[in-house]
């Protein structure tokens, strides 16, 4: 299987402090990638090097065997699409008009939507249940509304590669499911590729081929889902107690987290 992104060496800081510290990894196409470790780890910052807003300050990243930082904006809005942390519109767009704007790298200079630039918005407001409210302004939406437009623009771009940065973050479990199911049968289906930070462990485990595991910048474990995810290497990322397990109603690992200063105690990640 191909590599989509060929990270070698890379690092990354806005001051003297580095946010990314000599990273490396082979990722393959035709997969779910989730990014997991404790905040501050570097894992938005990954994102936002894998998508092209930031150039490292080391090593190279390589897309399609193709350095990144020689592709033009467009031709990387054509091949990655991106759901931020966060998203704020200033303007009075309705929700359709802002699922419109995931075709604009798609249409020529000086063109009107084609028939299946709509069609395209029609689906992916479908797909994550926000068509009935395609009419109302952005502005007015709630949070998770406003976070399930951002991932129908995404899937209206309709590109090889997508990420997500805490794309389930502001959803409730019903949407958030639903939104991993359909990023699922992209790609087994149509072969796309997600890279996808996680806040909830559990969800990454249930949905994802393989796990990056983060901690300082670094790669603590990487590899299939159900060989990373382990107390030992949870242990070490998020400084907790924890014991994971097969939980067939889920169909995947599971993990449960002993509460702080009570290992008797439990809470669901």
């Amino acid at each position: 299987m191909s590599s989509v992104f060929t990270i070698d060496g890379i690092s990354f800081g806005y001051t003297e402090q580095k946010l990314i510290e000599k990273l490396s990894a082979r990722l393959e196409a035709g997969k779910l990638f989730g990014i997991v470790g404790p905040n501050g780890c570097g894992k938005t910052t990954l994102v936002n090097l894998l998508a092209g807003h930031l150039q490292p300050s080391g090593g190279l990243i390589l897309f399609n065997e193709k350095p990144l930082s020689r592709y033009t904006r467009r031709e990387l809005a054509r091949n990655i699409s991106l759901v931020p942390q966060n998203f704020y519109v200033n303007f009075s767009f309705t929700a359709r008009e802002v699922v419109m704007m995931g075709r604009y790298p798609h249409i020529p200079r000086f063109s009107q939507p084609s028939q299946r630039d709509d069609t395209l918005v029609d689906e992916a407001m479908t797909a994550t249940d926000t068509a009935v409210f395609s009419n109302r302004l952005v502005t007015e939406l709630s949070g998770g509304e406003r976070q399930r437009v951002v991932v129908a623009r995404a899937l209206a771009q309709d590109t090889p590669l997508m990420l997500l940065d805490e794309a389930t973050s502001n959803l409730d479990i019903r949407h958030a499911l639903s939104l991993l199911e359909q990023i699922r049968e992209r790609i087994e289906e149509k072969g796309r590729t997600v890279i996808a930070v996680f806040q909830d462990i559990n969800l990454a485990a249930r949905f994802c081929d393989e796990l990056i595991m983060m901690k300082s910048g670094q790669i603590e474990a990487y590899g299939k889902t159900a060989e990373v995810l382990t107390p030992e290497s949870l242990q070490r990322v998020f400084d907790v107690e924890a014991r994971v397990r097969f939980e067939p109603f889920a169909g995947a690992s599971q993990v449960t987290f002993a509460s702080q200063g009570d290992a008797s105690g439990d809470y669901q990640g």
